[in-house]
């Protein structure tokens, strides 16, 4: 389950959960919302992130982000991420995720 102000990525791009049901309701960059299914999406952050636009850029720790890339699995990658650093802002979890 998805708690609503996850930062997710859906199709490599970041979303916002903002409802949870039968399936998920996401707000999507460009401000349109979607309805999605749970597996289509990954956890990048569980938030709180009230905006999309919170999602500045800074820089990352390329280094830590490399050392799981002898993973094959996207989703063993961000687990590895979530493990770094569970206090990690939103927006610098987004950018790490997206170096692959």
């Amino acid at each position: 389950m998805f708690l609503q102000h996850s930062l997710v990525s859906y199709k490599n791009r970041p979303a916002l959960i903002i409802g949870n049901g039968p399936d998920l309701q996401i707000e999507l960059e460009d401000g349109r919302t979607q309805k999605v299914r749970s597996k289509d999406v990954i956890l990048i952050h569980p938030g709180p992130l009230l905006s999309l636009a919170q999602l500045v850029a800074q820089s990352g720790d390329a280094e830590a982000s490399l050392l799981c890339l002898d993973r094959a699995d996207i989703r063993d990658f961000m687990h590895c991420v979530s493990q770094m650093a569970e206090d990690i802002e939103p927006g610098r979890k987004w950018r790490q995720a997206m170096r692959l």
